[in-house]
């Protein structure tokens, strides 16, 4: 999650910041100085892609053994994985959805 979330935060903020043209370069509107506080974020503590590699890898291998080794245990993060047949075959019903989006 930490790799996941200093990115979008990083590129947020540079979204935002380019966003406001020459204005978001202006110290005055805080930008800069906000993006220079989290443009480091994404490499500390280690390298982004490979967090982010690690822990596919471990959601995949666990994925691995729910379908191929039911009774294997899994980690108690994932064990919404064992769920995955009947979440996939539920219909779930959405009526009314649409009437949710129209503001009041």
């Amino acid at each position: 999650m930490k790799a996941v979330f200093s990115w979008t935060t990083h590129f947020g903020i540079d979204k935002i910041r380019m966003s406001c043209g020459g204005q978001g370069y202006n110290d005055y509107s805080g930008l800069p100085s906000l993006w220079r506080m989290h443009s480091a974020i994404p490499t500390v503590e280690g390298e982004n892609t490979m967090i982010i590699l690690q822990c596919s890898r471990f959601i995949l291998k666990n994925f691995r053994h729910v379908f191929e080794k039911g009774d294997k245990p899994v980690s108690p993060y994932l064990e919404y994985l064992r769920k995955t047949r009947e979440i996939l075959v539920t219909k779930h019903d959405i009526g009314g959805y649409p009437d949710r989006l129209k503001c009041p």
